[in-house]
């Protein structure tokens, strides 16, 4: 097999979402496989517990992956491994000479983008196109997708934003927050992260969040209500545009990885209809996880209580049990004008192994 068709695939692969834009992936390639492991270097992360955003994400390199072979005459045999260190190494792909087989997700791989700006609140998402996304996210047996529309949004809008303030008044998260922001020069420079022209903010907020990089000025300036006034800019008022939030859900017994394969197979689902946009609001799914899993630790009496209150709420609203299932993502939903900037990416030949895969 051509070198230069395993490397189509993972340029496909690296076009998948991940938290903060981190990118966390390496690829080792043999004569007709790829070995797909993640790096280390961008572990560890607050919002990362035991790996589980960056397993999330490999999921979406996988489904990406996937997708490309097969729509390209490709048949994908998969081993999943345990990705555990040293070597971290999540799947095997190998690939085979097979009929054609496409699948309608393959034409948002490379339209998928978050859209953090404002939505078009008055143009409603049709049941149709809904019930489409639906289809297309539901390969994996028990996903599925809860709607909320009209007066849910109001109490939904509430919950999401007291959970957000959290990134404003934890050290932890304030300090990994800012170790993944980019700004001036250094977003192509490192081709990662998040961009500060990708927040969608006024110009003098951006400059705000530059001086507030100091935990000790951000912390002093929660006296004047600034992580209040954060939270209702950055998430409560992106949501009052929103004609629509959705719940991605799945099995509690499903694997991580799949987990991130259905995540991405909605976001496809949803950009490859033209005007339809997606903003992830992972802050809450990310950190009900590390309560759930890490039984809250780095988080104080304060902190593990706003989030039991809101998993009570937001299952009280969607009408759910996140006993029996997973909440995989939480996202706004509607129709808007393309975002003026887009995520970075690092060049493919930077997430190459020399070493081939075995």
């Amino acid at each position: 097999m051509d070198r230069s068709q395993l490397v189509e695939f993972v340029r496909a692969g690296i076009a998948a979402t991940s938290a903060d834009n981190l990118q966390p992936w390496r690829f080792g390639l043999g004569e007709s496989s790829l070995e797909l492991r993640l790096d280390p270097t961008y572990l560890g992360a607050f919002v990362d517990p035991l790996n589980y955003a960056s397993l999330l994400s490999a999921g979406g390199v996988v489904e990406n992956i996937r997708l490309t072979a097969q729509a390209t005459g490709f048949a994908v045999a998969e081993q999943r491994l345990s990705a555990t260190a040293p070597d971290y190494i999540v799947a095997r792909l190998g690939f085979a000479p097979a009929p054609s087989q496409f699948d309608p997700a393959v034409e948002g791989i490379f339209r998928r983008c978050t859209h953090r700006g404002a939505f078009k609140r008055d143009v409603a998402v049709a049941a149709a196109t809904l019930d489409e996304i639906e289809r297309m996210t539901a390969r994996h047996t028990g996903t599925r997708i809860v709607w909320a529309q009209r007066q849910r949004l109001r109490v939904i809008r509430s919950i999401v934003t007291r959970v957000d303030r959290l990134r404003y008044t934890n050290r932890q998260m304030h300090e990994g927050f800012y170790r993944t922001l980019r700004f001036g020069r250094a977003i192509e420079a490192t081709g990662d992260g998040l961009a500060a022209d990708t927040l969608a903010i006024e110009w003098f907020l951006v400059l705000a969040l530059r001086a507030l990089r100091p935990w000790w000025l951000a912390r002093a300036s929660l006296l004047l209500g600034t992580h209040y006034f954060s939270a209702f800019r950055g998430t409560y008022v992106p949501l009052m545009s929103a004609p629509c939030v959705g719940a991605l859900l799945m099995p509690r017994n499903a694997d991580y990885v799949s987990c991130g394969q259905a995540l991405q197979r909605c976001w496809l689902a949803v950009n490859r209809i033209a005007g339809l946009h997606y903003q992830p609001l992972g802050a809450l799914p990310l950190l009900l996880f590390r309560l759930e899993e890490l039984c809250g630790e780095g988080l104080d009496a304060r902190e593990r209580g706003v989030l039991r209150n809101a998993a009570d709420a937001l299952q009280e609203q969607l009408q759910v049990s996140f006993t029996s299932e997973r909440l995989v993502i939480l996202f706004r939903l509607g129709y808007a004008e393309e975002p003026p900037a887009r995520a970075r990416r690092r060049p493919v030949e930077r997430f190459l192994i020399d070493q081939p895969a075995s």
